[in-house]
């Protein structure tokens, strides 16, 4: 197929040529230009080069052919059927992130002279909240409401650590690539349901959205000191799956920072059905 082509094979996925820039955005964690489906593909070509573009618009076009009919001949909302197009999405990533690092498109920043000083790493151990129940019958269990999230190695188990120059861009890509690898402190494997995914009618997207059982869980991160309009958001997220229909003692959100404002502790040392999670970064 000619490189012309696939501008035209844009055409074919189902939604407006809007819909299918912000999902490719969604999917690639990228801000890609252009209002036309030929724009959109030079922006494609731009970011992943010409050998890779293509198959990010073959993998669009699947995903959005897929949920189409899905919607089409089932009663399922539009997050469940984002959950059974999980593998496909996720794989899609992967294939965008390995164009990426092939075209040399995105590089992590490298540390200027003042980010290789020696950073102050902060110190958790003063800071002790109460459990925090979910679930309920004889699944309810209790959460450490603060804890450092902890990176399984070969060698035993560290603190997750962020390096100074990180962007949020950077953490979120990390804790996915070693999903499996990370434990919440939650004494439970979480599955990785959606990264970045929609939860209600709003342009608000959720950083990631995991479950365990009958248990779902927002995810927010931030890469930076968590306030009370972090910890506000995150409440919102978990009042939206409320609304499509689980129950409040299900839903428990994360949010995940390398330090929380004391505004956020004393709230959470309230009972919110939401926990804290650190990880260790440079200040």
């Amino acid at each position: 197929m000619s490189h012309s082509v696939y501008a035209q094979l844009l055409t074919s996925a189902p939604g407006s040529c809007g819909d299918i820039r912000k999902e490719l955005e969604a999917i690639h964690g990228l801000t890609i230009p252009g209002s036309t489906y030929s724009s959109i593909w030079k922006s494609l070509v731009n970011c992943f080069g010409t050998t890779g573009a293509p198959k990010i618009v073959e993998d669009v076009v699947d995903i959005r052919v897929a949920r189409h009919t899905l919607l089409r001949v089932g009663r399922c909302k539009k997050w469940e059927v984002d959950l059974l197009l999980i593998d496909r999405i996720n794989k899609a990533r992967k294939n965008g992130r390995q164009k990426l690092r092939s075209e040399n498109a995105i590089n992590e920043p490298k540390p200027d002279a003042a980010t290789k000083k020696r950073k102050h790493i902060i110190n958790h151990d003063h800071i002790a909240l109460p459990s925090v129940d979910y679930g309920s019958g004889l699944r309810m269990s209790q959460a450490i409401a603060y804890c450092a999230i902890e990176q399984i190695k070969n060698d035993g188990s560290a603190r997750l650590k962020a390096r100074s120059n990180w962007l949020e861009i950077n953490l979120e890509n990390y804790i996915e690539k070693y999903w499996s690898n990370l434990d919440f402190g939650l004494g439970k494997t979480l599955q990785l349901c959606g990264r970045q995914a929609h939860l209600s009618a709003t342009r608000e997207k959720v950083d990631l959205l995991a479950s365990s059982d009958e248990i779902v869980l927002p995810i927010e991160l931030k890469i930076k000191r968590a306030g009370g309009s972090d910890l506000t958001q995150l409440q919102s997220y978990r009042q939206d799956l409320i609304d499509q229909g689980y129950a409040p003692e299900n839903v428990l959100g994360i949010l995940v920072a390398p330090q929380f404002s004391s505004k956020v502790l004393n709230v959470v040392r309230g009972g919110t059905g939401v926990i804290l999670r650190w990880f260790e970064s440079p200040m």
